[in-house]
């Protein structure tokens, strides 16, 4: 449901859930190898950054939304990665790793 709200005209081609993750020493992990997909054009969203530890050029880690934590009920960390992803869309970039390498250590979001 949230990829659908976020992606309402269905650009995101293949969308992956934990059924299709590796799992190994009690973790699920996200390996792009499996894809059989250009790895330059693939990132992976999620609050976990060891899901995607397997290749964490291409990772993007989304703050987990902890509802009793928010008084204003406003969760909002997918839709401030919006300017940056539709960027990532619609400029043709060759390497979305390297693209997300120039943000390392920063909140993408904000530095974007």
């Amino acid at each position: 449901p949230v990829v659908d709200k976020f992606d309402p005209r269905r650009r995101i081609r293949h969308r992956l859930y934990r059924d299709t993750t590796t799992y190994r020493n009690g973790h699920h992990y996200k390996d792009l190898e499996v894809l059989n997909r250009d790895l330059r054009k693939v990132l992976i969203l999620d609050t976990d950054d060891e899901s995607y530890a397997m290749q964490p050029s291409h990772g993007i880690t989304v703050p987990e939304y902890k509802h009793a934590n928010d008084p204003e009920k406003k969760d909002d960390a997918l839709t401030k990665l919006v300017p940056f992803l539709q960027y990532c869309a619609l400029a043709g970039l060759p390497d979305l790793s390297a693209e997300l390498a120039q943000y390392a250590g920063k909140d993408l979001a904000t530095a974007f």
